[in-house]
């Protein structure tokens, strides 16, 4: 292939070869222009087009991400105690399904006896009462049993004081 272009080459007069090579000059510009430079041209544009209405969508962002983190703080609210944290805690047991739990009013909270439990049941409705109830643990006892994964629970809770 290079022997046949060198072969045209020579044969060319000295014209040909200076409109040849203005030709190849030429068209190596209009294809790095349209390659290079045009598509990187218009896509800076459009996006220094796009600055305004991403300025405003940070602007909106931020003041909606203010206004929920005000929202989060007043839901918070106050935190459920005597008869309403024992209906509280008696519901979410019923619901996680911990059977034959005794709750006993002590002080301020209620003292929790589970008898026979899996411990994975009571760490997640541990979990589920502490965010949703706002209920932190003041006291607890926890017996293994021979049986895999289960225990006997003996745990105070009361409402998270603020």
């Amino acid at each position: 292939m290079n022997t046949m272009i060198e072969a045209v080459w020579a044969n060319c007069s000295p014209r040909e070869k200076t409109l040849l090579s203005s030709g190849a000059i030429l068209l190596s510009l209009a294809l790095i222009y349209g390659v290079l430079w045009a598509p990187g041209a218009s896509g800076r544009q459009r996006l220094l087009d796009d600055i305004p209405q991403l300025q405003t969508q940070l602007a909106q962002m931020t003041r909606q991400a203010e206004e929920a983190h005000a929202l989060q703080s007043g839901a918070q609210g106050v935190p459920v105690s005597g008869t309403a944290l024992r209906d509280a805690l008696a519901s979410s047991l019923a619901r996680r399904g911990l059977q034959n739990a005794q709750l006993n009013s002590a002080g301020q909270g209620f003292q929790l006896q589970l008898k026979n439990v899996n411990f994975a049941d009571y760490v997640g409705w541990l979990d589920e009462i502490r965010h949703a109830d706002k209920v932190q643990i003041v006291d607890a006892h926890v017996s293994v049993l021979p049986s895999a994964g289960q225990v006997d629970v003996t745990a105070t809770l009361q409402s998270v004081s603020r």
